[in-house]
């Protein structure tokens, strides 16, 4: 009887250790929550409009079709801080995005007042890093 009432106290004791050890978890992920432990960046979402017609890919956008889809901007420097601010107008990158049965069409603009300041090394290699220069890139999800 000793040994069966032993080895039932081992299991109350691990099962009380492990529910002790689930609550702790539950906790620490609600206080992340609540006391902003991690900011997270606004979700932001880009409008697509069906493309009707046709548009010239010489990067003008003058093309009817451009004017139908919503400009997207708003970008924020630093992209994953808390202390995030807007960019200025004057640097600030705007785009529309079209599509059709095969295709997605992005029309960017990127103000830059000093281009020809631009860091463009790793544009100038085969399958360089591109992220550490001054550089577009799009991301799909």
């Amino acid at each position: 009887m000793k040994a069966s009432n032993h080895s039932c106290n081992k299991m109350l004791h691990v099962d009380f250790g492990l529910r002790l050890f689930l609550v702790y978890m539950l906790l620490l992920s609600c206080a992340g929550y609540v006391c902003g432990a991690t900011p997270q960046a606004p979700q932001k979402v880009a409008t697509a409009v069906r493309l009707e017609g046709a548009v010239t890919l010489d990067g003008k956008l003058d093309e009817p079709a451009w004017q139908k889809a919503p400009v997207q901007t708003g970008f924020e420097m630093p992209l994953s801080s808390a202390n995030r601010k807007p960019i200025p107008e004057e640097m600030q990158t705007s785009f529309r995005v079209l599509y059709d049965d095969n295709n997605l069409y992005f029309g960017i603009r990127c103000n830059e007042p000093k281009p020809d300041s631009l860091a463009v090394q790793a544009a100038r290699q085969y399958n360089a890093a591109m992220w550490w220069d001054d550089d577009i890139e799009l991301f799909f999800d």
